[in-house]
């Protein structure tokens, strides 16, 4: 019986979980696909995290002025729920990747005036490279039919 426990606890190896938390600055951007867009990735970016959620406060470039935005997403598999300055209604879910090395988020952004209607799809994979931040980004407008892809470092804050 020994034998079969340990086998299994052998077999069943618990993977560690990328500790993502940090503040980070903006180092650079570069365009996988599509168009690059200057404000197509935060200026900076704080990672808190825990055993049971991260949450992901990130300053980005707007019209007229910087636009702060903190989400908090659970690693139950429920979606964080808000609404953008716009008025538009927003969904987020997260999930780690099988090697718990990433952390996939994906953004939903519906139509300001039909909730049930798909505006825009985000999907932001983090991860660490040395000591880098890591954004890998796929945004989908669809209301026009454009898809463009990003990959953005950043430093630590010290």
């Amino acid at each position: 019986m020994a034998v079969i426990i340990s086998l299994v606890a052998s077999m069943t190896k618990v993977q560690a979980q990328t500790n993502l938390s940090g503040s980070w600055a903006f180092k650079e951007q570069q365009s996988v696909s599509g168009t690059l867009y200057s404000n197509g990735s935060p200026k900076t970016v704080l990672v808190e995290q825990d055993a049971k959620a991260i949450s992901i406060t990130k300053v980005t470039a707007g019209s007229d002025s910087d636009v702060t935005s903190t989400e908090t997403v659970s690693f139950n598999g429920q979606p964080f729920v808000t609404a953008t300055p716009s008025k538009h209604k927003k969904t987020i879910t997260g999930q780690w990747s099988t090697d718990k090395k990433s952390f996939t988020e994906i953004t939903l952004v519906f139509d300001a005036t039909d909730s049930s209607k798909l505006y825009f799809r985000t999907t932001d994979t983090w991860s660490l490279d040395g000591s880098e931040l890591v954004l890998d980004r796929k945004a989908e407008n669809q209301a026009n039919g454009e898809i463009w892809e990003s990959k953005a470092t950043y430093n630590k804050k010290s």
